[in-house]
C-alpha cells in the first residue's frame, strides 16, 4: 500500500482460516507480473492495514463479530488517489462464521466425514482399517516409501488417505498427524507450498509431467517432504508414463507420490511395480450410517429410523455419494429426514408397495399389475433400481424360508417378512429372480427399459401359484376423472 508503483492490491480470506492471500499488479514492472504474499490476519495485521490505509487517505471502516474472523472495508477517496498516483484498493468481504439453522453446512460436514479436508485424523477415517494401520505403522517407524498408488471405487476415501499421509509425514506435533501445527492447518487450506495437488485427467500430457519433474529436485521449502498427490492418475499418456518412469524409480529423498486411480488396470505395470499398493474398498452400510449419524447429530437434525440405511443402499458404499444424497434430501426438507422424502427425490417405490405388487403377480392379477405399473411410470419411478429391488426381497425371502435369521436380511424386516412370506414358496422366488434378471441383462441395451419391464410382469403374472393361502393385496384406487368445461 505504500509503494506507489503498485497499481492494484487485492485482500482476500481463504477457506474461512485466520490465512488472507494479499496479490497485486506493479506498475511498470512487465506488464503481466504479480505478487502474492500469505499473512496471518491478526489484530496486528489489522492495524498495519490501519496505519497505512489511513496515511493514504483511504477511509476505513472496521467490524469484528462475536465468533467470526475480523473483516476490514476499505472505501477509497477515489479523487486524490487517482489525482495522486492512480492506487486503487479492493477488498473483498467474505461472509464468516455459520448461521444457526438454515441448510447444512456441508463444507463442514464433508469434513467431519473426513471427507476432502478438514482437521481429521487416521482415526476418524471410515472403514479402511487395514491401510490405515499400515500407514500408520510406516509413520510410527519411519519407514515411508516414495510412491504410493491407492486403487478403489469412488468416495471411498482416497484423497482424504492421501491427505493424511501428506500432512502426516510433515507434522512437527504428535501424535501424526495432529491437525493442530502449522504444517497440519496449511495443509488443509491447501495452501502448503510443499504439497501439490495434480488432476492428470487435465494434466495427462508429457510437458506438464516434465514441467513436475524439473521441480521434484528442489528441496522442501517448509516440511520434511515434497508430496505430490496425483489425482485419476489413469487418465496420464502413455508418454506421460514413461516421461514419470524414471523419477518413480530414483526419486529424490524428499519427495513422494501418491497416486490416486478408480481404474488400476489401466496403468502401466512398470508404475505399479514402483509403488506400495492400497487397494481401497467400498464401506459397508453401517460405517455409512454411523458417520452420517455423527454429522446429523453435529448439526442438530432429526431422521426417520431407516433413512439413513436406505441412504447408505443408494451410496453403494461410497461415502461421499451418501453425504452428497444426504445434502440433496436435506435441501428438500431441512427440517427432518424422512423415508418418503427419499423415495420422491430419487424416484424408489416404499417396500410396502414393493410386496404388494409380488402379492397381485401372484394372485395373476395381470390388469391390476399393469395398472400398479402405469402409477409407478407416472411417478418417475427408476425401474432399473425397482427391478433390483425387487430381486433383493426375493433373494431375502428365500434366505428366511430356509434360516428363520432376520439377522442376515439385507433389506427386509420382520414385519416386511411376515406380509409376504406366506405366500410364496422358494421355488417361486427363483422363478421370478430368473424372470427379472432376464429383464435387467436388456436394459443395458435398450433405450426405454420399461417395455422390458413390463414384459417380466407380464411372465410374472403367468407363473403357477403353489401357496395355499389366499392372497390379499391392497388395489389401485382409481381416480375420477373430471369432465372437460
Amino acid at each position: 500500500l505504500n509503494n506507489e508503483k503498485v497499481e492494484k492490491v487485492e485482500i482476500t480470506p481463504k477457506d474461512k482460516e485466520s490465512i488472507y492471500y494479499i496479490t497485486g499488479k506493479i506498475k511498470g514492472y512487465k506488464d503481466k507480473e504479480t505478487f502474492e504474499v500469505v499473512v496471518p490476519f491478526t489484530d496486528s495485521v489489522i492495524e498495519k492495514i490501519l496505519e497505512i490505509a489511513n496515511s493514504q487517505q483511504l477511509d476505513v471502516k472496521t467490524n469484528k463479530d462475536p465468533g467470526s474472523i475480523s473483516w476490514i472495508t476499505i472505501i477509497l477517496d477515489f479523487v486524490p488517489i487517482i489525482l495522486i498516483g492512480g492506487l486503487t484498493v479492493y477488498m473483498v468481504k467474505s461472509l464468516m462464521g455459520n448461521g444457526k439453522g438454515g441448510t447444512l453446512d456441508f463444507g463442514r460436514s464433508r469434513a467431519k466425514l473426513n471427507q476432502d479436508g478438514g482437521k481429521v485424523t487416521f482415526k476418524d477415517v471410515a472403514g479402511q482399517e487395514a491401510i490405515i494401520t499400515t500407514l500408520k505403522h510406516a509413520i510410527d517407524e519411519k519407514k515411508i516409501a516414495h510412491a504410493y498408488l491407492f486403487c478403489g471405487p469412488r468416495g471411498t476415501g482416497k484423497t482424504t488417505v492421501a491427505k493424511l499421509l501428506a500432512k502426516a509425514v510433515n507434522c512437527t506435533g504428535d501424535p501424526k498427524p495432529c491437525g493442530e501445527c502449522e504444517n497440519c492447518k496449511q495443509i488443509e487450506n491447501g495452501t502448503h507450498p510443499d504439497v501439490i495437488e495434480i488432476d492428470a485427467a487435465s494434466n495427462n500430457g508429457v510437458e506438464e509431467v516434465r514441467s513436475l519433474i524439473d521441480k521434484v529436485k528442489y528441496a522442501p521449502t517448509q516440511g520434511q517432504y515434497k508430496v505430490y498427490i496425483i489425482d485419476e492418475v489413469h487418465m496420464m499418456s502413455p508418454g506421460a508414463f514413461n516421461a514419470l518412469l524414471k523419477t518413480l524409480e530414483e526419486p529424490p529423498a524428499h519427495v513422494i507420490f501418491i497416486l490416486a486411480t478408480t481404474e488400476p488396470h489401466k496403468i502401466l505395470p512398470t508404475i505399479i511395480s514402483r509403488c506400495q499398493r492400497f487397494d481401497f474398498t467400498r464401506l459397508t452400510d453401517q460405517e455409512m450410517v454411523q458417520r452420517m449419524q455423527y454429522v446429523l447429530k453435529e448439526e442438530g437434525k432429526t431422521y426417520d429410523d431407516g433413512s439413513l440405511e436406505l441412504i447408505a443402499r443408494l451410496a453403494n458404499g461410497g461415502m461421499r455419494d451418501a453425504l452428497s444424497i444426504l445434502e440433496q434430501c436435506l435441501a428438500y426438507n431441512d427440517d427432518h429426514l424422512s423415508i418418503n422424502d427419499i423415495h420422491t427425490i430419487y424416484g424408489i417405490v416404499s417396500m410396502d408397495d414393493k410386496t404388494n405388487l409380488l402379492k397381485v403377480l401372484l394372485s395373476k392379477n395381470m390388469s391390476e399389475s399393469l395398472k400398479i405399473l402405469d402409477k409407478m411410470d407416472k411417478s418417475g419411478i427408476d425401474i432399473k433400481r425397482l427391478t433390483f429391488d425387487l430381486i433383493d426381497i426375493l433373494k431375502d425371502i428365500v434366505v428366511y424360508r430356509n434360516t428363520k435369521d432376520t439377522s442376515i436380511m439385507s433389506v427386509m424386516t420382520q414385519k416386511d417378512l411376515e406380509n409376504i412370506v406366506p405366500y410364496i414358496t422358494s421355488d417361486e422366488c427363483f422363478s421370478f429372480i430368473d424372470i427379472l434378471m432376464d429383464a435387467s441383462e436388456k436394459y443395458i441395451r435398450a433405450t426405454d427399459p420399461h417395455i422390458y419391464f413390463e414384459l417380466a410382469l407380464l411372465r410374472l403374472c403367468n407363473q403357477e401359484h403353489a401357496a395355499s393361502q389366499k392372497i390379499e393385496y391392497t388395489p389401485i384406487k382409481e381416480e375420477p376423472v373430471k369432465p372437460v368445461e
